[in-house]
């Protein structure tokens, strides 16, 4: 005769049930009075779980468009690593990367190189590649030096002979002075010109900030576009979270795109545009392909909503930056 399943009662939430999770509230059966041996075992094992399901995902996250959402409908999902967590996984290590190379990012390419009489190895290493052509002429109050990261520009204005007063130094009285001025029943233009204040004294703090500011507002950016791809499918019959979910993976490949272009300016200093202009390019062809293939309409029907997508969404996110920076600007 054949043994039934023993029945347990769940301690968490009283369910009756058989099995090695509870059917109501998924609390699974494993006593946790047991020899640690058991609990590092069952510990290494989600661990490997881990690594598996999210090395598993990035194959079809990088190389198939759609293909990872088209899964999740279909109700395969043990397979990959969920959609949220691989956004907030990326998304952490993509900003933790951004803080830690700020030095070599901040004003939108431009790389800075401190080069005082006293650094020698940074003026020598300017002299090597012709920046600056005498390195024992450099003056003491040389205090910054800013170099293009493009192919072949660079800022020749950097020497400034016999002048005590640094550039920065002087946009900072200036904007000090315009900042006096201000009545103060104009405080929004005075908390911005204060923060454009802070941003020349303390660029890298200011940076950091704006970071912060962003990171917090990548979560609106999903449900964002998801509603744009509700609107443009809204006859598909779809429901919203199929489009969420399109929203989270698209964003996921963005954000790797943008680690991929970090982590060759840090590696190979001065090609950041040329390799950084070829990845970029790369996130709107994934678009396009991922709406053909999850959507299945017609290629006509793909391109058209996808230049209507693609030029509403840039400007939503170009309002938004501009939005983050004065919010910056004031609350800094």
């Amino acid at each position: 005769m054949e043994k039934l399943p023993d029945i347990i009662t769940c301690p968490n939430c009283g369910q009756h049930h058989s099995g090695n999770f509870c059917s109501n509230c998924g609390q699974s059966t494993k006593e946790l009075n047991r020899p640690f041996g058991e609990m590092f075992k069952d510990l290494m094992d989600s661990l490997f779980e881990f690594d598996t399901r999210f090395v598993r995902s990035l194959k079809p996250l990088l190389i198939k468009p759609g293909f990872l959402t088209s899964e999740y409908v279909a109700g395969r999902r043990k397979s990959y690593y969920p959609p949220f967590k691989l956004f907030i996984f990326i998304s952490i290590f993509l900003f933790a990367l951004l803080e830690i190379s700020s030095t070599d990012l901040i004003s939108a390419g431009l790389i800075q190189v401190n080069a005082t009489d006293t650094d020698s190895s940074r003026v020598d290493s300017l002299n090597s590649v012709g920046i600056i052509a005498d390195s024992s002429n450099v003056p003491a109050i040389i205090d910054t030096v800013y170099i293009m990261a493009g192919k072949d520009t660079i800022f020749k204005d950097y020497i400034r002979e016999g002048d005590s007063i640094l550039p920065t130094k002087k946009i900072i009285n200036s904007l000090k002075e315009v900042s006096d001025s201000i009545p103060a029943e104009k405080w929004f233009l005075k908390r911005v010109v204060g923060g454009l204040t802070t941003m020349f004294e303390n660029p890298e703090y200011t940076w950091n900030i704006f970071l912060k500011r962003v990171s917090q507002s990548l979560f609106l950016l999903l449900p964002i576009f998801a509603l744009l791809l509700k609107l443009f499918y809204i006859r598909s019959r779809r429901y919203y979270i199929q489009h969420f979910v399109f929203s989270i993976y698209f964003h996921c490949f963005a954000f790797l795109v943008f680690l991929l272009v970090i982590l060759v300016s840090i590696f190979f200093d001065g090609t950041v545009q040329d390799v950084g202009w070829f990845l970029t390019i790369l996130i709107p062809i994934y678009l396009l392909v991922g709406m053909k293939r999850f959507y299945q309409q017609s290629v006509i029907k793909t391109i058209f909503k996808f230049i209507l997508l693609s030029g509403v969404y840039t400007f939503i996110l170009l309002f938004g930056v501009l939005g983050i920076i004065v919010l910056t600007l004031v609350l800094i």
